[in-house]
């Protein structure tokens, strides 16, 4: 619990430390150090800690070195992955390494993937960054470290999207593809967020897609035509520990939708603190409307609505200077810290006793 507590009170420090933006730049580079550091050892250095080390472990035995990679057919050997992480583990293997430097090596890119975009992306990017910590890092960075990497990654296409650079933003999505095949939903996003929608119409979207979805149109679909749909799909519907539905009423998606309205009532306020506003409050509301018509899977609907909401720090992070900067910040990081301490507990069981490979 020590290198848990240690690690939220520098990150509640560091978001302090960026609502009072005091002129020491010097310590706001180390800040960042820091972090990086922290973040990727914490996640990179764990031992039988998180609810798919064991998977990954396994993962890891099974590929073959890099020289006999390309002849293996991966199904007979039990591997199931996007060839990109396979790669990376058979690179390692090669080497002579072990798994906790595959862990330590993805750890350490999706943080400081996720770091530089939300630095770039972000007016406070340590408050974003501790909302990241809260929201996700439990979840991706210890448990679902693929599809981690693959969305620290695909934060950068939002650049190319909103530019309209096809071929960058094409490049960006498939190399994320390569290690979580859910970031290929955001090949159609570039079309479709050509689309403009009016603010006023959020909500009539949002009612639709509650209709639909209560109506278990995707139950229909995937037991009649599950031969026709993606192996992965069928099997995570059938998935026992996961085959129930959210329902509507589920409390991140309505977390989700007052957090979009708020968004869309402080336009001026987010503009000024986040680039690329336009393009982030659209995939959030995409990630709400995937969120709803999937929610009679649990597991399905979650992993596709974050690839949409990766960068919900950033946004909830923009609201600081709304109205009143100090009862702002105090609201952003009081909800923070909450949803901090209710997603630890969450997931406890398989974060604690935290052990690390230096001292097993």
């Amino acid at each position: 619990m020590v290198e848990y507590i240690l690690t939220f009170s520098f990150l509640g420090f560091a978001a302090i430390w960026d609502s009072i933006k005091p002129k020491r730049e010097n310590l706001t580079v180390i800040l960042q150090i820091y972090i990086v550091i922290i973040l990727t050892i914490l996640a990179g250095l764990r031992f039988e800690v998180g609810f798919d080390y064991y998977g990954y472990q396994q993962l890891f035995y099974k590929t073959p070195e890099i020289i006999n990679l390309l002849g293996s057919n991966l199904s007979e050997l039990g591997i199931h992955g996007e060839y990109g992480y396979i790669l990376l583990n058979s690179i390692i293997k090669s080497l002579g390494l072990n798994v906790t430097v595959v862990f330590l090596t993805v750890s350490f890119f999706t943080v400081m993937l996720t770091l530089i975009s939300y630095r770039r992306i972000s007016k406070y990017y340590f408050v974003a960054i501790y909302f990241y910590v809260a929201r996700f890092y439990f979840l991706l960075n210890m448990g679902q470290i693929r599809q981690a990497l693959a969305m620290s990654i695909l934060m950068y296409s939002i650049k190319y999207l909103a530019e309209r650079n096809l071929i960058k933003y094409i490049f960006v999505v498939l190399l994320a593809g390569s290690f979580h095949s859910v970031s290929y939903l955001m090949i159609p996003i570039y079309f479709i967020s050509k689309i403009n929608i009016k603010d006023k119409h959020f909500k009539y979207f949002i009612l639709a897609a509650m209709v639909i979805g209560s109506t278990g149109w995707f139950g229909i679909v995937v037991n009649n035509f599950g031969s026709y749909l993606p192996e992965s799909i069928v099997n995570y519907y059938y998935w026992n520990q996961y085959s129930y539905s959210l329902g509507l009423l589920d409390p991140v998606l309505l977390f989700r939708i007052g957090l979009l309205f708020i968004l869309i009532k402080n336009r001026v306020t987010i503009n000024n603190n986040t680039n690329y506003s336009k393009e982030l409050v659209y995939l959030y509301f995409y990630g709400i409307i995937a969120f709803i018509l999937l929610n009679e899977s649990a597991l399905i609907a979650t992993r596709i609505a974050v690839v949409f909401s990766i960068f919900e720090g950033i946004l909830v992070a923009s609201l600081i200077d709304v109205k009143n900067k100090l009862i702002s910040f105090l609201l952003v990081f009081g909800v923070t810290t909450g949803l901090l301490i209710i997603n630890f507990v969450r997931l406890s069981n398989t974060l604690t006793p935290y052990v690390s490979v230096l001292f097993k």
